[in-house]
């Protein structure tokens, strides 16, 4: 019938250049527009997909949409400008239209999408887009082979989500960011995930600070292997283990 969009990029001009590409692939419409969360590399893009198409249905959680409205997507749009040079002048926040909850399925064509939100785990509210008939699950930022933003997510909940996305059994896993994968990234960033949160209640029952628990946590087989090879590992895996404190306060108290 047409082409479902998972997630609209940063910008209007990024939404312009998605269309374009669209374009040279096939001549049949872009139908629908998912938005698997409300950081706004995922939803900024909405703009040039609307100005293409009024009447075009963008799908999310509530909580993206609530999110939006409620400064975030103010936030967003200075974000990127900044980060950016100013390089997305003219992006307009355009809302999602229609919501989800997640255990939906939808049919387009001979195509059946099936909408999972299992827990907290990047953010609140995260979609994830399984394509039954081609046993691939699109994952938004739930996982990625970098070190990335948790401070809207939750480390248990991220561990949960990765369980549940192994049980979907697909072969392919599209990620908001970095190379596509397969089941395997699931289980590396379950073992991140496990290997911070589990290392922050451990020192944090001992008293240490989370600058005293880094050299600890770092020096396990998989974070000194694996995990460190991620991009931006170096810069920001400090943070992430302060955000796994504070998690683990919240959990106590």
């Amino acid at each position: 019938e047409g082409v479902v969009v998972v997630d609209t990029g940063s910008s209007v001009q990024i939404g312009e250049m998605v269309i374009r590409q669209i374009k040279k692939i096939t001549d049949k419409p872009i139908i629908s527009v998912i938005n698997t969360h409300y950081h706004g590399d995922h939803f900024l893009g909405n703009h040039a997909f609307i100005a293409e198409n009024p009447k075009l249905e963008i799908i999310s959680h509530q909580a993206t949409i609530d999110n939006i409205q409620n400064g975030g997507g103010e936030f967003w749009v200075g974000f990127m400008q900044r980060n950016s040079n100013d390089a997305i002048s003219g992006t307009i926040i355009t809302l999602p239209n229609k919501t989800v909850e997640g255990g939906e399925t939808l049919k387009f064509g001979d195509t059946t999408l099936k909408i999972h939100q299992f827990t907290k785990a990047h953010t609140e509210c995260d979609l994830i887009v399984e394509v039954v008939e081609d046993k691939t699950a699109f994952l938004g930022d739930v996982a990625m082979r970098r070190v990335a933003n948790m401070a809207d997510g939750s480390f248990p909940g991220t561990i949960e989500t990765m369980k549940k996305a192994k049980e979907l059994g697909c072969t392919n896993y599209i990620l908001g960011h970095g190379p596509h994968d397969n089941a395997s990234i699931c289980d590396d960033m379950q073992k991140f995930c496990e290997h911070v949160y589990n290392g922050a209640v451990k020192y944090y029952d001992e008293g240490l600070s989370d600058f005293e628990m880094k050299p600890k946590i770092l020096a396990e087989p998989f974070m000194r292997d694996v995990a460190s090879k991620w991009s931006g590992f170096d810069s920001t895996v400090g943070v992430f283990i302060s955000v796994a404190v504070s998690e683990v306060e919240q959990n106590m108290f």
